[in-house]
């Protein structure tokens, strides 16, 4: 039904959008970033419709794409390897 999120395969790619009209056996649907819908497609072509959303992995993927987080894990990282390699050299 129209507001579904779907994965269909269309010249040999899976794309997964939205649908925004329903014309009989013929589908109409738009990626959200999109501002253009997409060409018209068959029922059949639908491989999927998405039934729920893992919400913690969009957290973790907002996370791990922000260039902060990974300069904390390198700097962690660099702490964890020079403290136990300072404690050696003053034995």
């Amino acid at each position: 039904k129209i507001g579904n999120i779907v994965t269909f395969k269309n010249n040999g790619e899976y794309i997964t959008h939205r649908i925004v009209s329903i014309n009989g056996n013929e589908v109409i649907t738009k990626g959200d970033a999109n501002n253009m819908n997409d060409e018209p497609i068959t029922r059949d072509k639908i491989v999927g419709k998405l039934i729920y959303k893992f919400h913690i992995f969009s957290f973790i993927s907002y996370i791990l794409y922000k260039r902060i987080t990974w300069i904390l894990v390198f700097v962690i990282g660099l702490i964890i390897y020079i403290l136990p390699n300072k404690e050696m050299k003053t034995d």
